[in-house]
């Protein structure tokens, strides 16, 4: 398997956030500390204008992914001594999102730097209508679907048609043999894996929504029934699951999201009464939020409103809300560039400048994420988990991707 599909894969699984720690007084007293710090980090800074050095890191950033990314074949591959046989269509599609929605708006009169990357994507299309090479089948279809999307461009026409419906048809759904009391029952998996989780799902939403499905059809109030089951919310999730240890756990009530029906990285929850709830964490709570608003939820829906005050209440730039620090603290480091790529998407879906966090603090999300983000930038322009290499976030080329995307959507956010 390839490193992107590891890096994917498992990111998904396992970028849960619950409490910093076992119970309720913990998660406030570690969220309030991040979100403190969130909201004056900007004020700490009188360097130039935000939106100038927000502007440069980009551009320092194309330079580094132009170091993994062959202009002629269009191809991008983790390593910058061997591009082509390191490849994978996964980054290129994210390199060509992180081109075309940078400030400088990248697009196809610019040469090869788009157009080389988004026609070798299509080549790779298969008669299904997939777009992927040797692995993760969604995920890279979804990515390249979004990226042709992306581009507007009428010769991509037929390509972004063949991969909507190629995604569509990935849904657990009846004509695939699913029930609607069938626990993942309108979700989207792997391709090939016959278990949908939340990660793969908020991708394929997203991109079957941007390439023109419409609101009303049956694949958004299929996927809504899927989302409902990862979310802790017992008024609209009757789920009954079992741990490793065969004990039940029932969803919770904080509003926040897992990895799939019945799974989650986060840990377990076990309450003064005896009973389980698995626990909520952060990409996956934004990622529950984002999905919602694609399926057509409004924001005063009760489900959107109690996953959205879950992400508000735990904003946290500091760590991965809800992982544990564990026995050498680096526990609340893991996955946290996915995590802050995840908020930034959905924040900016979200729209709305000002975000309400705990004890009524307010806290302009964009120009804080992207505060953070500029301080967390290396001399020599990229980004890298310094603090825990988990899910591959030692690859400077990964977290690259993961902190451009989330700069460009806090840009596209400063526009309000």
């Amino acid at each position: 398997m390839t490193i992107f599909a590891r890096v994917i894969s498992t990111l998904a699984l396992a970028l849960l956030l619950v409490s910093c720690g076992d119970g309720k007084k913990n998660s406030v007293s570690g969220g309030e500390q991040g979100q403190v710090k969130a909201h004056n980090e900007s004020a700490s800074h009188d360097k130039k204008p935000l939106k100038k050095r927000m502007k440069d890191a980009l551009d320092r950033g194309v330079k580094v992914l132009a170091q993994y990314h062959d202009l002629k074949s269009g191809m991008v591959g983790y390593s910058p001594a061997d591009v082509k046989g390191t490849r994978h269509p996964g980054f290129a599609a994210m390199a060509a999102l992180v081109y075309m929605q940078s400030p400088r708006k990248y697009n196809l009169s610019d040469g090869p730097i788009v157009r080389n990357i988004l026609d070798w994507l299509v080549s790779l299309q298969k008669p299904d209508g997939s777009i992927f090479e040797r692995d993760s089948a969604n995920y890279v279809t979804s990515l390249s679907l979004s990226a042709l999307v992306e581009a507007n461009d009428q010769r991509y026409a037929a390509a972004v048609s063949k991969a909507r419906d190629f995604v569509v048809r990935l849904q657990a759904r009846e004509d695939s043999g699913f029930r609607p009391e069938d626990k993942f029952y309108g979700g989207v998996g792997y391709g090939g894996d016959m278990r949908p989780d939340l990660s793969n799902a908020q991708f394929a939403i997203e991109a079957v929504r941007k390439a023109g499905l419409p609101q009303d059809h049956p694949f958004f109030k299929r996927a809504t029934a899927f989302l409902e089951r990862t979310q802790n919310r017992s008024e609209s999730n009757d789920q009954v699951w079992k741990d490793g240890d065969g004990n039940e756990v029932r969803p919770g009530n904080d509003g926040g999201a897992i990895y799939l029906p019945g799974e989650t990285k986060a840990g377990i929850t076990v309450h003064a009464d005896g009973h389980r709830t698995f626990n909520s964490y952060g990409s996956m709570s934004y990622a529950l939020l984002r999905s919602y608003l694609f399926c057509g939820l409004s924001k005063n829906d009760p489900r959107v409103k109690a996953v959205a005050s879950w992400c508000h209440k735990n904003f946290d730039l500091d760590g991965h809300p809800g992982f544990k620090p564990g026995k050498d603290g680096s526990g609340r480091y893991q996955g946290l560039y996915y995590y802050y790529f995840s908020m930034a998407k959905c924040l900016r879906v979200y729209g709305q400048a000002e975000i309400i966090g705990l004890d009524g603090v307010k806290i302009n999300w964009a120009e804080s994420l992207a505060e953070k983000l500029l301080s967390l930038q290396s001399e020599e322009g990229f980004w890298v988990n310094d603090k825990n290499a988990r899910w591959e976030e030692a690859s400077e080329l990964l977290c690259t991707l993961y902190a451009m995307r989330a700069l460009e959507q806090c840009w596209a956010a400063l526009e309000y």
